[in-house]
């Protein structure tokens, strides 16, 4: 099966529930860049 990478994801989420690829794109975001996130210390 081959790798589904955050965007890629976020793409699919986006043609199923745009609300919901918002919420994905973000988590990758902050997942790949944990000081990205606003909640880092």
């Amino acid at each position: 099966m081959p790798k589904i990478t955050g965007p890629e994801l976020a793409q699919a989420g986006h043609a199923l529930n745009p609300d919901m690829a918002i919420v994905i794109t973000s988590g990758y975001r902050f997942a790949d860049a944990p000081m990205a996130s606003p909640d880092f210390e």
